[in-house]
């Protein structure tokens, strides 16, 4: 009777260890790391994306301290591809970036796994947040469970969205890129971040650059393959700019905007 108990036990704990469960949705006002948030009115800011690829470089090297230098002279960064906890990782790589470039974060978990959130996306911020909330997104297959989260930043006493998400392939799952597209367009002042693992001939994005939006990381690249994207809505572009595939399998991307 014992090793019947031993074998259900261990078979059911392969089995949690293995398996995956999405997060719901959720809103807050909470930020974890106490900074010093920039106070100047200046009127210009940085905002960059960048799939960290769970801090894994081109050379197969983990390495946060190479990411962390890749984005410290950005005010607001969005994250994609973030290790949260899990058996074999017991801090979350969010929250050490956010210590290491002096930024507040909001980790923004896609999944759990032994009910600890797993992996997802985050926000590293030198600027208050006063709002944020998280949407799954659907439809979703095996493990790749996907969300979008909407912040409102307090830049220069003025209000600023940031949406950060990381899609499935549209090709596969179109109505996800539909959805984060649509609510881009409903804010006035908006910056839409992340990687949506398509190019820029999806007729949904060539609609969105024609009329509503404009796509600042062209203006660093014209890479026809590229799939991470900062699109920009309400504000002047200043500037932007491309450092390629290093201490990550993706590029990363940032753009100086102005507030109009």
């Amino acid at each position: 009777m014992l090793a019947i108990t031993v074998i259900v036990a261990t078979i059911l704990m392969i089995w949690l260890a293995t398996k995956h469960w999405p997060i719901r949705p959720g809103e807050g006002r909470e930020f974890s790391n106490s900074i010093d948030y920039r106070s100047d009115k200046t009127e210009c800011f940085t905002v960059g994306t960048f799939n960290i690829h769970r801090g894994r470089g081109i050379d197969g090297i983990r390495s946060l301290a190479r990411i962390s230098d890749t984005i410290c002279d950005c005010d607001v960064v969005g994250l994609q591809e973030v290790e949260g906890y899990s058996l074999r990782n017991s801090k979350n790589q969010a929250y050490l970036l956010a210590e290491y470039g002096q930024y507040a974060v909001h980790f923004s978990p896609t999944r759990k796994q032994l009910f600890l959130p797993h992996r997802g996306n985050a926000l590293l911020t030198r600027y208050p947040v006063s709002y944020w909330c998280r949407e799954p997104l659907f439809p979703t297959h095996g493990k790749a469970y996907r969300n979008l989260t909407m912040y409102t930043l307090q830049i220069s006493g003025q209000e600023v969205h940031v949406i950060n998400t990381h899609l499935s392939k549209p090709t596969d799952q179109n109505a996800p890129l539909q959805r984060v597209l649509e609510l881009f367009v409903s804010l006035e002042r908006a910056v839409l971040v992340g990687d949506f693992n398509t190019h820029a001939c999806h007729p949904l994005i060539q609609e969105i650059t024609n009329l509503q939006a404009v796509d600042a990381t062209s203006l660093s690249s014209e890479d026809p393959n590229r799939v991470d994207w900062i699109l920009v809505r309400g504000l002047e572009i200043v500037s932007a700019t491309y450092i390629p595939a290093s201490a990550s399998d993706h590029p990363f991307y940032s753009a100086e905007l102005r507030l109009m």
